[in-house]
């Protein structure tokens, strides 16, 4: 039923007129509501009728397409000049799920349709370095999904505040830095990722660091890749943990990323980890 009807009536010069359309207002609503079948759900309204103006407080309309592509919105163009898509950033899963166990992609309309596996529309990320784009600015990587600058370095053995501080005062492409939150770390995470650690960031092939072993393998945090016919290390990000800026409600911890497999987790500030500093500007 109703739930009221609510009639403010102010003077006016209409007079009498105005009442009487009032009555009919409220009749009319009453009507419809009666006339309602018994099966019907009629949802509570609330009348409020002042000299002009008539209102009816209902719910508001809720965005019903499920995200399709008119949501996408271009956004500014790339270091290079080309025209960017912001689009869902790729996670690297190749693979369909239902609620128990692994299955084949569903069809559209199908359950479980709309799984990570299945958006092979949205742009591919690329992580751009100086060498692949000379917009770049050397020492820097540029994500063209995310639109952010990485520090192609990282600094290891490191609290929090000292990882706070050393971002706040890095001097590089002439970028304001500061700590990545838990989303941009996570955004550099491949979960498709069979090796470890799983990134695709790339190795900073500026900075030679010696032979690869027999093996082509090197020391943690440096990649074995062959340049001008030759196997050497180069920096890359290591197996560890990783600062973000995000304290948690106890002031002396905060989240950190793994980049072994990309697991979050909140830990002591006083704990000494890597951090690559991150610029959106």
């Amino acid at each position: 039923m109703m739930k009221k009807a609510l009639a403010k009536i102010t003077n006016d010069p209409m007079g009498e007129a105005m009442r009487t359309l009032w009555f009919v207002c409220v009749l009319a609503v009453m009507s419809v509501v009666a006339c309602g079948g018994k099966n019907e759900a009629v949802r509570d309204i609330e009348v409020v009728i002042d000299t002009d103006v008539v209102v009816l407080d209902e719910e508001p309309a809720t965005d019903t397409d499920g995200g399709t592509d008119a949501d996408i919105k271009p956004v500014a163009e790339g270091p290079s000049g080309e025209q960017q898509w912001f689009g869902v950033m790729p996670t690297g899963q190749s693979k369909c799920y239902d609620n128990e166990k692994e299955i084949s992609c569903p069809e559209p309309g199908e359950r479980f349709y709309g799984q990570d596996a299945q958006f092979n529309q949205w742009k591919a990320r690329s992580l751009l370095q100086n060498e692949d784009d000379g917009d770049v600015p050397p020492g820097t990587v540029f994500d063209d999904v995310t639109r952010l600058y990485w520090e192609q370095a990282y600094l290891s053995g490191v609290n929090w505040s000292q990882a706070q501080n050393y971002c706040s005062a890095l001097s590089l492409a002439g970028k304001s830095w500061r700590l990545p939150t838990p989303h941009e770390l996570k955004s550099l995470i491949d979960y498709g990722s069979q090796t470890h650690p799983a990134t695709d960031f790339p190795a900073d092939t500026t900075k030679e660091l010696g032979p690869c072993y027999a093996d082509h393998t090197c020391d943690p945090g440096r990649a074995c890749l062959e340049k001008d016919g030759k196997w050497r290390c180069y920096s890359s990000t290591p197996n560890d943990w990783f600062w973000s800026s995000m304290r948690v409600q106890d002031p002396l911890t905060a989240w950190v990323v793994y980049f072994h497999d990309g697991y979050l987790e909140y830990t002591a500030r006083d704990n000494v980890y890597s951090v690559r500093c991150v610029s959106s500007l």
